[in-house]
């Protein structure tokens, strides 16, 4: 999977699953790395 199609999976699954957790907690409870997202938020968003 690329990143592009794993960054949007992971926001969408944020987005839809929350129940009101912030999103370093969501990533620290589904193994994802914050640090890596974060980066690539701010890179996609440059696109």
């Amino acid at each position: 999977m690329d990143s592009k199609a794993y960054f949007e999976k992971v926001m969408q699954d944020f987005n839809q699953f929350r129940n009101s957790l912030s999103l370093r907690k969501y990533c620290t409870d589904e193994g994802v790395d914050y640090h890596w997202l974060i980066k690539y938020k701010k890179e996609y968003l440059k696109q």
